[in-house]
Order: C-alpha cells, then sequence, then structure tokens
C-alpha cells in the first residue's frame, strides 16, 4: 500500500531540514594536484633599529696655566701687579714687608667636549609573510 502523496512530502521535507542544518560549513573544492603539493614557509620581515646605550653629552673640563705670582711674605696675599702699594701699606701698620715668587695653577678658561650618543644595531622583527617554495 502506498502513503498518500502529502504524508511523503511532510516527511521528505522534514528530513530534507534536518539534513541542513546539520550540514557542516561548504568547503572550497580541493587544489589542483601542482598547488596542493607546494609547500609554504613562514618568513620573518625584519627592520635594522639604532638602540642607544648610552646619550649624547657635553662635558666641561677647566683649562688650568701655570702663571708665576707674587705672595707676600707677611700675609700670604697674592700682590701680582702691586707689590709696592701693599708693602707699603704693611710698613706703615708697623708691619715687616716682603714678598716671594710661586709658580700656580690659575684656571684660565674651560674647554667643552661633546660626547656622541653609544649604542648598537638590533634587528628587530616587524611582520612577517608566507612564501611558497
Amino acid at each position: 500500500m502506498q502513503l498518500p502523496l502529502r504524508t511523503t512530502e511532510r516527511a521528505f521535507r522534514a528530513t530534507r531540514k534536518q539534513a541542513i542544518g546539520n550540514q557542516a560549513p561548504r568547503r572550497s573544492p580541493p587544489l589542483p594536484r601542482s598547488q596542493a603539493t607546494l609547500k609554504k614557509t613562514w618568513v620573518e620581515d625584519t627592520e635594522k633599529v639604532w638602540v642607544v646605550d648610552k646619550a649624547a653629552w657635553t662635558e666641561t673640563i677647566p683649562v688650568y696655566e701655570n702663571v708665576e705670582r707674587s705672595i707676600c711674605n707677611v700675609c700670604g696675599a697674592d700682590i701680582t701687579g702691586s707689590t709696592s702699594a701693599h708693602n707699603k701699606q704693611h710698613m706703615l701698620a708697623g708691619e715687616g714687608s716682603g714678598y716671594h715668587s710661586e709658580v700656580r695653577q690659575v684656571k684660565v678658561g674651560e674647554e667643552t667636549i661633546e660626547h656622541p650618543e653609544e649604542g648598537h644595531w638590533e634587528t628587530l622583527v616587524v611582520g612577517g609573510h608566507w612564501e611558497n617554495e
């Protein structure tokens, strides 16, 4: 005995809806054999970057010169250029007088030295891509 057409249609449609709902996502067709055998390798994209270990800096060094100076024997003052006037003041005060010469280091200026920054190069990975072999 044959089932009525309507019952068969309903069963067919219900079965079909179930099958469609449970289907796996569609897959792309398989690659042709020549492409399927190609190997791909990951290649890193790199970039060289300068890494500063020590920043640039400026150094100031005092510059000295050896200079002969006249030094008072009584008070120890530097009287270079006014020896007579200084000795006269000591004599008027009832003190002794006299002076001697000494070689002293005197600051005559400054030297500025510019030191460049110090560092090194490093290779940094910035990305990558696939390449066919």
